[in-house]
């Protein structure tokens, strides 16, 4: 099974708020990529541990976030981390 984590600890992370959003920018000092990932988007990242199958992150985002998330979501959100740089895979 392919899993993914999140370079949480390589990267720096700044918590910003416009109003009532809450976005993060992340940045990888080694590539100097920056990203801005909204609220729901940065929970999901912070549950790629490396041990978490992509189906039970879909389930805890769906659980926190109120919403209903795909494993279909996830798979090409995780896909475009992977690309930036900022998730690497497992496995």
């Amino acid at each position: 099974m392919t899993t993914y984590r999140f370079r949480q600890k390589t990267l720096r992370i700044t918590r910003n708020e416009t109003g009532e959003v809450v976005y993060y920018v992340i940045e990888d000092p080694s590539s100097n990529k920056r990203h801005r990932l909204y609220e729901m988007e940065y929970e999901t990242a912070c549950l790629l541990d490396g041990r978490r199958s992509l189906e039970k992150v879909a389930k805890l985002v769906s659980k926190r976030m109120g919403l209903e998330v795909q494993v279909e979501d996830v798979e090409r959100y995780v896909q475009q981390l992977v690309a930036l740089g900022f998730v690497e895979t497992i496995g």
